[in-house]
């Protein structure tokens, strides 16, 4: 049986926020109010009509409030650009298209229903489970420490010259490989990190939560906020969602939001230019919500050649860049470097432009439009997905937490700039997973 949301039996929800969105866009018009206006009106409309305290309308909340406030902290009177170009000239261009793309999500949310899935119930065999995170996690940690060890951490920490990102001239001509085994060491202990605390929780082992700190101290050391930000997060929702606690849920995210308003206004007002440590802070902060700063930078240097879905072929293109020159030319990382004149030899993860920007550079409005709308639809299936998980318990619930930040934030934030290093997170729980399954056994961890 399927539980339909939205078109409601009474269509008189529906039809109240379509007429006042028609009666704002008539007031934009005639009272030449901004655009800005319309556009939050019309947002809040469309969330009222999808709400539902569900993981994916939280989702689409969160992503509506990012694009406001990231529009708002180029555009405020009083705020600079976190980067040295000029964005804000092009900063309600590129809102216009967060702005389509959100409501085309929203829409296609909307419009469909919420599965009711019937999986078999899995159950694992706990022991070898531990034996190959732990395995796992010591190949992480190893990758992570090979590259510390290479550019020199430890002389870098205590010569107080220590930075997140390296070059060629740190490591020389081992920069590549240093790159390639750092992100491929984080891929690893990204999904083992939280899993192995998970266990501690279930068994109280000294071996697992020594084993988890440890891996959580190695991605602390590389400085990356990503990482470290989606282990500590899946592991706080994993235990939040399978406690049953929706209104708690609901709460957390309420206070965040809050509390972000809160520290991004009061950033507002740090200048970011003093060599200050509260300044430092602030401008790190601050480039937190560059996404609408970062691609307005993208569109004042495109010269509107259309990339017709290149970055996301490039992204799914099996050959490494180093040996692929499709690939090395229209992965999103070195499309956007390339656009505003990035260096390829900056160790950086080029601009974040989102999955909205990534889809206007290939096929405009129109891929803006039809992403938007199918996201939203994988969005709704996605708490089909939850609802069975969470009767199964925390371990097989993890996966689903980790596919809710890589597979709709993390996404929606970077585009298919971080496919890569999320394809491997996954193929490492589809290995953990494969082989701690027990075929046999019919009862549910």
């Amino acid at each position: 049986m399927t539980t339909a949301y939205y078109p409601t039996e009474s269509l008189l929800k529906p039809a109240v926020g379509f007429s006042l969105a028609l009666i704002v866009a008539l007031a934009v018009t005639v009272g030449h109010l901004p655009f800005f206006a319309f556009a939050i009106t019309l947002l809040g409309l469309l969330i009222v009509q999808v709400a539902d305290n569900s993981l994916g309308s939280w989702f689409l909340v969160l992503t509506s409030i990012h694009a406001v406030w990231s529009y708002l902290s180029v555009a405020m009177p009083g705020s600079d650009s976190s980067t040295a170009n000029n964005a804000s000239y092009f900063a309600l261009e590129a809102f216009k298209i967060y702005f389509v793309g959100i409501s085309a999500m929203l829409i296609g949310y909307g419009l469909s229903n919420k599965p009711t899935i019937r999986w078999r119930p899995i159950s694992l065999q706990t022991k070898r489970f531990d034996g190959w995170a732990l395995a796992l996690a010591t190949i992480g940690s190893l990758l992570v420490a090979y590259v510390l060890n290479g550019i020199g951490f430890v002389q870098m920490i205590l010569t107080g010259t220590f930075s997140r990102y390296f070059g060629e001239e740190q490591v020389g001509s081992d920069y590549a490989l240093y790159q390639s085994l750092l992100r491929r060491g984080l891929a690893i202990l990204i999904v083992v990190a939280p899993l192995l605390l998970l266990r501690w929780q279930q068994t109280r082992s000294k071996l697992l939560l020594l084993a988890g700190l440890v891996s959580l101290i190695f991605m602390l050391s590389t400085v990356r906020r990503g990482p470290i930000f989606m282990a500590l997060v899946a592991l706080v929702l994993s235990n939040t969602v399978a406690g049953k606690h929706r209104r708690l849920i609901a709460i957390l995210l309420v206070s965040f939001v809050g509390a972000f308003f809160a520290v991004q206004a009061l950033l507002v007002t740090i200048d970011t230019d003093a060599d200050t440590a509260l300044a430092t802070t602030a401008f790190v902060l601050r480039s937190a919500t560059s996404e609408v700063n970062d691609l307005a930078w993208v569109l004042s240097e495109w010269n509107h050649h259309w990339y017709m879905g290149a970055t996301w072929l490039a992204a799914l293109w099996p050959l490494p860049a180093t040996i692929s020159s499709f690939k090395d030319t229209y992965v999103l990382t070195s499309v956007t470097k390339d656009i505003v004149g990035i260096s390829r030899e900056f160790e950086s993860g080029g601009l974040r432009i989102s999955m909205f920007g990534e889809a206007y550079l290939n096929f405009g409005y129109i891929g803006v439009i039809g992403l938007g709308l199918l996201f939203g639809f994988l969005v709704r299936r996605f708490n089909g997905l939850v609802d069975w998980a969470r009767s199964q318990g925390k371990l097989i619930l993890f996966p689903c937490m980790f596919l809710y930040l890589a597979g709709l934030y993390q996404f929606y934030l970077s585009g298919t700039g971080t496919l890569p290093d999320s394809i491997l997170s996954f193929i490492v729980l589809a290995i953990l997973y494969g082989v701690s399954r027990q075929k046999k056994c019919s009862v549910a961890l």
